[in-house]
């Protein structure tokens, strides 16, 4: 079936999309036909509709302690509904939860798994997505722009630093040409903050385009060495994260 709607809509966020609501209506499927199937056989022991009429006169003070039983459970289901036919996350967004980067491998009935950056697996419940603001960094489009903050010493050769920019930007099969742009954005104390503005197809090519203009702008000609360079520091913690495309 995925494969006959994989040539229809073709491969991207059409199909990441019916792929996330199908696997869903499978598991909703799944568990109306065990319930149904439990009770099909249930009635057929005697002994068991002999005590239906019990069970339907205390059926007033068993909904009470039932549903105050499954309320938690059951929100978490109509979360996860609410999950995957709303197409607020889909199966393969990138998403930041928790303070955390990381893609989302898996949406169920009440549960949300998300991969993180370095293996570890977080799982969240359905409830989460639909009370707690998050960010999904691909929520119309996997195209993704960020920048990287550079502090430099005074004399610092911008039109350098801005040609050697494009230069890198150009040879990168990680940028996909939509934004290169450095500018200068402060200057105090004898040092000038630089920041370069970049875009990529995905979070992850974008996180190790950063790495590499970070990496290599500085440490190229005439960059040197010594107490005359201008080359004061690269600021690792003054890379933020990166915004929305746009």
């Amino acid at each position: 079936m995925l494969g006959r709607l994989q040539k229809r809509i073709g491969t991207g966020r059409k199909l990441a999309k019916v792929e996330t609501q199908i696997g869903l209506l499978r598991r909703v499927l799944a568990a109306i036909l065990v319930v149904l199937a439990v009770a099909a056989i249930l009635l057929t022991i005697e002994q068991v509709r002999a005590l239906g009429a019990g069970i339907l006169a205390s059926a007033g003070l068993m909904s009470v302690v039932v549903g105050l039983a499954v309320q938690t459970p059951l929100s978490n289901v109509f979360a996860g509904m609410q999950v995957a036919f709303t197409d607020s996350i889909r199966v393969g967004d990138t998403i930041v939860v928790e303070g955390e980067r990381g893609s989302v491998e898996e949406i169920t009935l009440s549960y949300v798994v998300v991969l993180l950056l370095d293996g570890r697996r977080m799982i969240l419940p359905s409830t989460y997505f639909t009370t707690t603001p998050f960010e999904n960094w691909s929520r119309r489009s996997t195209e993704i722009s960020g920048n990287v903050v550079l502090e430099l010493k005074w004399n610092a050769p911008v039109d350098y630093l801005r040609k050697r920019t494009t230069e890198l930007l150009e040879s990168s099969d990680l940028w996909d040409g939509r934004s290169n742009s450095l500018v200068v954005t402060d200057a105090v104390g004898g040092l000038q903050t630089v920041t370069i503005y970049l875009s990529a197809r995905n979070a992850g090519d974008l996180w190790d385009l950063r790495n590499m203009v970070r990496e290599k702008l500085p440490a190229t000609p005439p960059c040197r060495s010594g107490p005359r360079s201008w080359c004061h520091r690269a600021q690792p913690n003054g890379i933020r994260a990166p915004r929305s495309a746009g």
